[in-house]
């Protein structure tokens, strides 16, 4: 099959996966960059800040634990869960897939466009 394709359909496919692999790369290069807040293929998802499940009693004593600090009886700080950032595979797909469709579109429409036009600029045979 791809035998049968001309020089310029050729360039087209290498266009295409080209563009493929460009969208995949900017979507890891963003995965890998969270500090960025304008990331079109990652979206965050917010984590959970730790919560006491029992306030602490005053202490007297000059000593703490990390709990007491946050104002939580001792073992009574539920552990949180950080924010974390995945790939948005619709919108990679979205991107990697749609504008080559309309770029094939657009050029074989622009081909038959031409045709028709020169073909208006022929003699007819006699």
């Amino acid at each position: 099959m791809l035998d049968r394709l001309n020089g310029w359909q050729r360039i087209g496919v290498l266009l295409t996966g080209a563009w493929l692999i460009f969208i995949l790369a900017l979507a890891f290069v963003e995965l890998a960059d969270r500090a960025r807040s304008d990331a079109y293929f990652v979206e965050t998802i917010p984590g959970v800040e730790p919560q006491c499940t029992q306030p602490a009693a005053p202490s007297t004593t000059k000593t703490f634990t990390f709990e007491e600090a946050h104002g939580c009886a001792r073992g009574a700080l539920a552990q949180g869960r950080p924010d974390r950032s995945q790939i948005n595979w619709v919108g990679v797909i979205m991107a990697a897939s749609i504008p080559p469709i309309f770029g094939w579109g657009a050029v074989y429409a622009l081909i038959a466009l031409i045709s028709w036009v020169a073909k208006g600029f022929r003699r007819p045979a006699s």
